[in-house]
């Protein structure tokens, strides 16, 4: 096992805390939401806690196609 400290996770195969089971959870809320309102989604959290990690996995698990933008 290697060690990234400091350094965000990228993907999913990355995850060796299972975090990505949460991130899908996220991201298929995410991808649900049809309403015409903007939404706002925060992630708080200490430093070191895995923030930017989880939410590269949401990202990964968006359908940016159906995103409106």
């Amino acid at each position: 096992m290697s060690y990234k400290l400091g350094k965000p996770i990228t993907n999913s195969t990355e995850d060796i805390l299972s975090r990505n089971k949460f991130a899908i959870s996220i991201a298929n809320s995410i991808n649900e939401y049809n309403e015409s309102d903007m939404i706002a989604l925060g992630l708080n959290g200490g430093w070191g806690t895995g923030k930017s990690s989880t939410i590269n996995l949401i990202k990964e698990n968006i359908d940016k196609k159906n995103m409106k933008l």
